[in-house]
Formats: C-alpha cells, structure tokens, sequence
C-alpha cells in the first residue's frame, strides 16, 4: 500500500480535567401574587386597569390577564413587573396580604347582592350582623337600605352605616364622575350639563356621587377596626369579588324573575370569573321558602345552573309570622329590635344562626387555602 493512502487517525491527548464545581443553578425568583391581591393593590393606589398596564408598559388586555379570576385566561404578572408596579406607586416589593391590599387588616368580608329588590338582602344583612355581633365579633354592617335609622336600633353592635357614606375603594368616586361624563350629565370640568327632565333622572346618581366625595369612612380604614364586615350593597359583582371575601347571591323562592335578572345580570361574570376552590367564595342563598308549596323548589333545583353552590341553610317565610308576633311600631322616636334580640328561639332566629355557622365554615376553608 502507498503511504499516502494510508488514512492516519490523529489521537490528540485528552486535556486533564480540572477539579471543578459545577455552579448552582439559579432560578428566576417568581413572586405570583393571586388576582385578587393584585387588583386590590391597584384599586388601593386608585388606578384604572389602563393606568396600572401603562405604568409597567403592557397592553390593557396583558393586565386583565394578570387580574382574571379564570383558569383559562390567568396569567401570573412577572417578578420584574411586578417589582416595577410597586415601586412606581409606592408598594411594598415583596408584596404580602397586609402590604398594599385592601382591605389590609383581619376583618372578614361578606357581600350581599340579589338580580332584583325586596328579596330581604338588607334585613338578612342585620340579622346576619347581630349573630356574629352576639358571638362577640366586633362587627360592622354597611347598607343601602334606605330606611335603616341606625340611631332607632337598640344596640351598638352590630354598627351600621350608610353605604353613602363609606367610600368603598378609592377608585369609587372616579368611576362615578367618568360614568356621568360618558352620559354627558357632567362636563369634563364636573359641572351639570342637564336640566328639566334629564337632571330629574340623573338626580339619584349626582347624588350617589356628592355623598362618596364627602364620604369620611373608608372602607380599607374599617377594615383594620372591625372583625366581620356585612356589605348589603348594590355594587356590581365584579366590584363584591375583589373587596370580599364571600359573596351571597340571595334568591327570592318566590319570583322567578329574581333567578332570570341574576341569570342576566350576574351569569356571564361567573361564567368566566368562577371556579368552584376559586377565592373569594361565592355562594347562592334561597330565602323566603315556604315549605308547604312544591313550586317553590323549583328555583331552588334550578340553582345548580346557576353555578355557585347554595347554602344548604334557606331561610322561609317564618321570619314574617314573627316579626308580626313581636309587632313594631314604627314611630319617628321608636326603637326597633331585630328577631335575634326580640324573638331569639324562633325558627327564624334559628335559621339565621344556621347561616351564621355555614358561612363561618367557608371563611374557615378560606383562611386554610390562603395558608398553603
């Protein structure tokens, strides 16, 4: 053979290996923050969605993402963007329950909301008030029921207070003035656009607005003083999701138009924004149940559909009889007793209780997830 044909493999010396040790790998500190904290960080700054996405220069519908309730459409801010929101608007980084969330401090939220009125959400919300109050929780019950004097009621605990009164979040007042705006009630700079039958109409809410921007109660600062907070207001659920911790949704036995306006009104949101473990809790409640008429399971079967799971606790209609067995006489100087205090071993006190415990159980199932 030739020896240029010959085919040499060339072995070069291995290198000597030296005695290294590998780095440590280092992972991306991810501080997730959950929806609901993060949008009540946002509203503690007094921040539309817009302003807050700006502000970390993402689009609106990235920022939404962050805020969604929903499995499917939750995304977890990152570290670095989060970092950066809170140091623009004055936040602690890292963020915790107590640091920029609101509400801040111990107190337990509950909200009432119904799809139509006179379904007893404000008399629920009292009595539901008094029980915790009796059990020795400072409480505090916030309503929009417009005949509730609290100077006629003959305890101090529960406290009440007019929802006009109490400034919810500090976004609240913003909203209103925009709403009026958008419906060219207000100018830009504030002032009344509408006269005649146009002011007439407009008048509910130029009022709602003028109480809020004299409101002198917060309801972040109630929070750090009160125990259990009872909300029987009229906000929209979305608004209830992000400053409670458990929502009711109180259907009355009686209308089905009560069911279909809830359908309407609060079906699509849930349908997005709830899941069955998903914080805060949602729950529905039938109220005003007589057991003598089949008719009135209907809507009770019908609630599974809904989506939220009922209370197992309904309320009928004993709460009547008693109230017109303990009889009150409604005077300007008259002092009024809830069932707890006037008829406390009736059914309907019982009743009441019976929710008390089962929402209690559920604010016992939300302190645990929120440990984990």
């Amino acid at each position: 053979m030739h020896a240029e044909g010959l085919r040499t493999k060339c072995i070069l010396p291995a290198k000597r290996r030296r005695n290294t040790v590998s780095a440590p790998t280092i992972q991306a500190n991810r501080m997730e923050v959950s929806p609901k904290v993060l949008k009540q960080m946002r509203l503690s700054r007094g921040l539309t969605a817009q302003m807050a996405a700006k502000s970390v220069r993402v689009a609106l519908r990235t920022w939404q993402s962050y805020e969604a309730e929903s499995r499917q459409s939750f995304r977890p801010i990152p570290a670095g963007r989060l970092e950066l929101f809170c140091t623009k608007h004055d936040l602690p980084y890292p963020p915790t329950r107590q640091d920029g969330t609101m509400p801040k401090q111990n107190a337990r939220i509950i909200s009432l909301l119904s799809g139509t009125g006179g379904s007893g959400k404000t008399s629920i919300s009292l009595e539901l008030g008094r029980v915790f109050a009796l059990e020795g929780n400072k409480t505090l019950v916030i309503t929009n029921g417009t005949g509730v004097v609290p100077e006629r009621f003959t305890f101090d605990n529960p406290s009440i207070l007019s929802e006009l009164n109490v400034q919810l979040h500090p976004t609240e007042t913003r909203e209103l003035r925009d709403d009026l705006i958008r419906k060219k009630v207000l100018d830009s700079t504030g002032q009344i656009q509408v006269a005649g039958v146009e002011r007439f109409i407009a008048a509910g809410d130029l009022q709602r607005l003028q109480s809020k921007e004299c409101a002198e109660a917060q309801l972040e600062g109630l929070a750090g003083e009160f125990e259990v907070i009872v909300l029987d207001d009229s906000v929209e659920l979305d608004m209830a999701l992000a400053l409670s911790d458990l929502v009711m949704i109180v259907f009355d036995s009686q209308h089905w138009g009560a069911y279909l306006c809830a359908q309407a009104g609060f079906g699509g949101i849930l349908k997005k924004n709830w899941e069955p473990n998903g914080l805060p809790q949602i729950r529905s409640l039938l109220v005003n149940v007589d057991t003598n008429e089949k008719a009135d399971w209907g809507i009770h079967n019908r609630l599974p559909d809904f989506g939220p799971p009922a209370f197992h606790t309904v309320l009928t209609n004993a709460h009547r009889g008693a109230r017109a067995e303990v009889g009150h006489a409604y005077t300007p100087d008259a002092k009024y007793n809830l069932l707890m205090d006037s008829a406390p071993t009736s059914l309907a006190a019982f009743e009441y209780r019976s929710l008390a415990r089962e929402i209690k159980r559920e604010l016992s199932k939300l302190k645990r997830a929120e440990q984990q």
